[in-house]
């Protein structure tokens, strides 16, 4: 069954990756011999991770990689936003934390659900350290 050619649905080989889900204990090398696309004659490679929307997906959905990039990019606008800090009223830092940090640890929140507390830790300590730049 070809489902791009039933779709009319041709695929870019130089965008087109494919992510295969599995659990840390049911790994089997197998199922990934079993998964074959190819586009214009050229096959597909699995990828250990993908990022779709923004949001970083390994193969075991631990979301590790995720939860770095978003703490490396508000990292990046805290200490930006303290060189400028002693220049804003609180107002404004608030609404600034909130446009640059609180919405990029928002995004996708929901995809977090249930992970191991010391990645969800990684977060609360961004969060931490953006109330502390307010009423810095």
């Amino acid at each position: 069954l070809d489902i791009p050619v039933l779709v009319k649905l041709k695929l870019n080989s130089d965008k087109t990756e494919v992510l295969t889900v599995q659990t840390r204990n049911n790994f089997s090398p197998k199922s990934l011999e079993a998964i074959h696309l190819e586009t214009d004659e050229e096959p597909i490679e699995t990828s250990r991770m993908v990022k779709s929307l923004g949001v970083f997906f390994d193969e075991y959905l631990t979301f590790e990689e995720h939860i770095n990039s978003v703490i490396k990019c508000t990292n990046i606008h805290l200490r930006n936003l303290r060189v400028i800090a002693s220049k804003l009223d609180y107002e404004l830092k608030r609404q600034l934390v909130h446009c640059l940090v609180f919405s990029k640890l928002d995004y996708c929140n929901g995809l977090l659900y249930d992970l191991p507390a010391c990645l969800i830790k990684k977060l609360q300590k961004v969060q931490n350290s953006s109330v502390r730049f307010l009423f810095w």
